[in-house]
């Protein structure tokens, strides 16, 4: 009986991939591209770069400046993971200490206050260097405008530092963080 069943199963098989073979053979094969055929795609444009009409000696002084931006804010970016840090340890359940937390909370939002000033500063020098028409552009696409969408990425706040506002109520929705947070950032039901 088992015997029977074995060579039962074993014909099915084969038959079944038979007719998957007959199927994948029926396809037709994508046709070949030679290297003369693959053509570039032009590269999309990001941030700056999507500035129209800019010169090169515009896109040289504008490289420099983000250098030096980028350079600012992974500073304050590694200072702020720093002190998120710290505030993970202060309020962790071995060592919590409500006053030290408070006091890294300020310096957090200190450090996210000095980074909106230096995307403003960057906002603001590139600006400067282009034209009428280009700051038409450039103030439209990439404005500090809360509810940008770039700008409230770089805005957002993680689940323990809201835990923590909603339970001090310390810094709500209406304190100096509404400017450059927007009003949607509500901690708790209490605001």
């Amino acid at each position: 009986m088992k015997k029977l069943t074995s060579i039962l199963i074993m014909g099915i098989l084969i038959v079944g991939s038979q007719s998957l073979m007959a199927q994948k053979k029926n396809q037709p094969t994508p046709p070949s591209t030679s290297s003369s055929q693959v053509v570039e795609q032009p590269k999309k444009a990001y941030g700056w770069q999507a500035i129209p009409n800019l010169t090169d000696q515009q896109i040289e002084q504008i490289k420099t400046l983000q250098a030096e931006h980028k350079k600012q804010i992974t500073i304050l970016k590694n200072q702020l993971g720093e002190k998120k840090a710290q505030l993970q340890t202060a309020t962790s359940w071995a060592s919590y200490n409500a006053s030290n937390a408070e006091k890294i909370l300020d310096e957090i939002y200190a450090i996210k206050l000095q980074m909106a000033k230096e995307k403003l500063s960057f906002h603001n020098a590139v600006r400067n260097i282009l034209d009428d028409n280009q700051k038409i552009y450039w103030d439209k696409k990439f404005s500090m405008n809360p509810s940008n969408k770039m700008m409230r990425q770089s805005c957002q706040y993680s689940k323990s530092e809201m835990m923590h506002n909603c339970q001090a109520h310390k810094y709500d929705h209406h304190s100096y963080d509404h400017h450059s947070y927007g009003p949607e950032h509500k901690f708790c039901d209490k605001h």
